[in-house]
């Protein structure tokens, strides 16, 4: 079992099995993943920091069974997940929308992530909200964190030798004499 070779080997533990009660690490959380994402390990919110941020997230099952999905966040009130669960065949892959609604117009902390959980649903079971449902899904421990990172940009080009403050005006500087 590999839960008895994390818990004797890696030191630190992030998850307990509610099967057999021994710890996992996140290491080995990570390698039992059978989904993989694109981007892999983080997101990148690039915006000014004044209107909602949308970036897209792969996901894609490639362990030769049909993977249920639940993807999670660690602020509710920051990101909105569309679709937030799914049901993948093998080979299938599925697109998820990440939403960052930044909040007085500014990056939030640097500590946000998302969470793929995962879990082989039921044969019979189409609906992926009945699948997670199940307290046997919720006891599976295969996730994947996936770190979201914010790289603000100004919110109108300046030219260089523009005062700060200063919005560009027109074409030409006003006080410069006519050409003849």
């Amino acid at each position: 079992c590999l839960s008895i070779l994390c818990s004797l080997f890696l030191v630190e533990s992030e998850a307990k099995s509610e099967k057999c009660g021994i710890e996992w690490c996140g290491e080995c959380v990570e390698k039992m993943s059978k989904l993989t994402t694109e981007p892999a390990e983080k997101v990148e919110f690039k915006g000014t920091m004044e209107e909602a941020i949308a970036v897209e997230l792969k996901v894609t099952n490639s362990s030769g069974k049909r993977m249920a999905y639940k993807v999670k966040c660690t602020s509710n009130e920051l990101f909105k997940i569309r679709p937030v669960m799914g049901i993948l065949a093998d080979g299938e892959s599925a697109t998820v929308t990440l939403t960052f609604s930044p909040k007085d117009k500014k990056a939030p902390a640097a500590n946000h992530h998302f969470t793929l959980t995962e879990t082989e649903p039921k044969e019979e079971e189409k609906n992926p909200r009945k699948v997670w449902e199940d307290p046997e899904a919720k006891k599976i421990p295969a996730a994947k964190k996936i770190k979201a990172e914010f790289a603000t940009q100004e919110a109108a080009a300046k030219p260089a030798d523009a005062p700060a403050g200063d919005a560009p005006k027109g074409d030409a500087p006003k006080d410069d004499p006519p050409k003849a």
